[in-house]
């Protein structure tokens, strides 16, 4: 629907992140150019925790109750 409104997509990854590459796809396949909009504009939200320690890293991301997403940087 956002696409045949020609609006831009925001997709927060923290409430549905499993969803996110359907999500953008179903707006890429039904997007409708306009003078407004030429191309689909996708923007993809996520949360991220930084922190001197993995450890540390991870303990905010829980006690934040966002440990929906948590990547492991090597």
């Amino acid at each position: 629907m956002v696409g045949e409104l020609v609006l831009p997509f925001t997709f927060a990854c923290n409430f549905a992140p499993a969803n996110m590459e359907v999500a953008m796809h179903a707006y890429r396949e039904s997007f409708v150019p306009s003078e407004t909009l030429e191309k689909p504009y996708v923007i993809g939200a996520i949360r991220v925790f930084a922190a001197d320690s993995q450890a540390e890293a991870e303990r905010l991301a829980t006690t934040s109750g966002a440990g929906v997403i948590m990547g492991k940087l090597e």
